[in-house]
């Protein structure tokens, strides 16, 4: 009997992981779409400095301090504060 309850106990297990695996699949294509979604509208961004802030912070997930060393900026709230501006006036 305790061979049995563990056989079904298995496939219950089974049958869930492939259900997320389903679900996984499934976000990480929405998260694909929305992603090229967003590079395309990045695109017309005329400034090629807020497009490089845009992508070292919301896509590789740097802090402002790394923005500023890697854009050779002299301060940190350089990038911050070009940001900032930016959203402001698109508003």
């Amino acid at each position: 009997m305790n061979g049995l309850d563990n056989s079904i106990t298995y496939r219950k297990r089974k049958k869930t992981i492939k259900k997320l695996e389903k679900m996984l699949e499934q976000k990480q294509r929405k998260i694909d779409k929305e992603l090229l979604r967003i590079e395309y509208e990045l695109n017309y961004i005329e400034e090629a400095d807020i497009r490089e802030i845009i992508r070292l912070k919301y896509f590789d997930n740097f802090n402002w301090i790394q923005i500023m060393y890697k854009l050779n900026y002299k301060s940190e709230s350089t990038a911050r504060m070009k940001l900032e501006r930016f959203f402001e006036n698109k508003n």
